[in-house]
């Protein structure tokens, strides 16, 4: 069922609008790693090319993922499948921008 979602396009309004594919097709082609937080988050990671439009165009990025949080990784080491789970926690974390308090 995901294959013909993910591979069908749908006209809307005039302008044709690609159906976006669940994570797990996108994931299935890659290296997929599961972990678990201090606070009890699962997150899932893998890499994801960027789209064409994108101003990281033929660039993959590290995506961290769970409900309701996804975290984007544009600079990360090429071995990142074989860190430990305490490593990747601490790259996502250091990843992170805050905002500046005001």
């Amino acid at each position: 069922m995901w294959a013909s979602v993910a591979a069908s396009i749908r006209p809307l309004r005039g302008h044709v609008v690609p159906q976006l594919q669940p994570m797990a097709c996108v994931a299935s082609r890659h290296e997929m790693r599961h972990l678990v937080d201090a606070q009890g988050r699962e997150w899932r990671i893998y890499e994801r090319p960027s789209g064409e439009l994108s101003p990281f165009a033929g660039r993959s990025s590290l995506v961290f993922d769970t409900d309701g949080i996804v975290r984007r990784l544009w600079r990360y080491p090429v071995a990142w499948a074989v860190l430990s789970d305490s490593d990747l926690l601490q790259l996502m974390d250091a990843g992170r921008v805050s905002a500046p308090l005001s």
